[in-house]
């Protein structure tokens, strides 16, 4: 499912990011999962892939900043990348019984690539290191669900 973002969504969009990072460096938060240093991008592009999930499945954008362990968007969790082969990546502190939309894309244009009950893929064979200090799940695209299957109906 494609999505694209207005220039007044986007913008919308890079604020909250914007804000949460602020945040984040205002309390002294340390990055988590071993990530090394605060990454304006990502904290940007990762808000208007929640954006872009809420608009693709026509749910409501709250753009919380300031809780932490709110869902992203309505029930969902959300992950991201620029990578169009990229991986979704988890972690053991994931909730195993959330769902999660896996979003590829930058700059307003997005795909929302499959979605998944976070427990369910949360599988040894997909447990990496590459970097020797950041492990994760790499979950391939191909273990997802498709978005068709993701309907407020039955799931949300």
């Amino acid at each position: 499912m494609d999505v694209t973002l207005s220039w007044y969504e986007m913008l919308h969009g890079a604020h909250v990011g914007a804000l949460r990072l602020v945040q984040v460096i205002e309390e002294h938060r340390q990055p988590t999962h071993g990530q090394q240093g605060y990454n304006w991008h990502n904290a940007i592009e990762g808000t208007m892939a929640e954006l872009a999930v809420a608009k693709g499945l026509d749910l409501y954008w709250a753009g919380i900043v300031g809780d932490f362990k709110a869902p992203d968007v309505g029930p969902l969790q959300v992950r991201y990348t620029d990578r169009p082969t990229g991986h979704l990546l988890l972690h053991k502190s994931d909730k195993d019984e959330d769902l999660c939309v896996f979003v590829i894309g930058s700059f307003g244009k997005y795909r929302l690539v499959g979605w998944c009950q976070i427990g369910t893929v949360k599988r040894d064979e997909f447990w990496r290191d590459p970097t020797g200090s950041r492990p994760c799940y790499f979950v391939p695209q191909s273990a997802l669900n498709p978005m068709e299957e993701l309907t407020k109906d039955k799931y949300l």
